[in-house]
């Protein structure tokens, strides 16, 4: 019932569970809750909390408004157009660190493999690890079922489908 209520909606509270569960006649605490839900792979987040405006960003907020009320579309578009291109050159720039990030993240997960694999194949004669069975010395991006192989199933599937989050 905790799995397919927060599956359900995703930002459902512990209070709320506790609540439900206590109305249905059963006693459990917030950590047995969190506990239940992070065994199923669910992972827990909260609101980021966002400062008030001060006064004097409203005054400038309002002003800012009053200047630009009687301003043609057609400056707004350029607007538009060049926070647009702004946002298109970051990504490009951001391109090269978030690749960089996915492929340590990837060698480091080939390696545990390789030590995993090590330890397995340590009795079979003959048997070289880490050896590729592409034969070729190009890099060949692995695929998730690869990296994810001996790893338990739920890490498998949260890296395949995403994760599901419980407030």
């Amino acid at each position: 019932m905790i799995t397919r209520t927060v599956s359900n909606n995703p930002r459902t509270t512990r209070v709320d569970l506790v609540n439900d569960l206590q109305r249905a006649g059963t006693k459990v605490t917030k950590a047995t809750i969190s506990n239940t839900l992070r065994r199923q792979g669910l992972k827990s987040c909260s609101a980021r909390r966002v400062p008030l405006l001060k006064p004097v960003h409203v005054q400038a907020r309002l002003k800012f408004a009053r200047e630009h009320l009687d301003d043609p579309e057609e400056d707004w578009e350029n607007v538009i157009w060049r926070l647009q291109i702004e946002e298109m050159e970051a990504r490009i720039a951001l391109m090269p660190l978030m690749q960089a990030e996915t492929d340590r993240r990837t060698l480091r997960m080939l390696r545990e493999n390789l030590e995993e694999e090590a330890i397995l194949m340590k009795d079979v004669p003959g048997w070289k690890v880490g050896e590729t069975v592409y034969h070729t010395d190009r890099w060949i991006i692995p695929l998730t079922e690869e990296l994810f192989n001996l790893r338990p199933r739920n890490e498998h599937l949260q890296k395949r489908f995403g994760f599901k989050w419980y407030v």
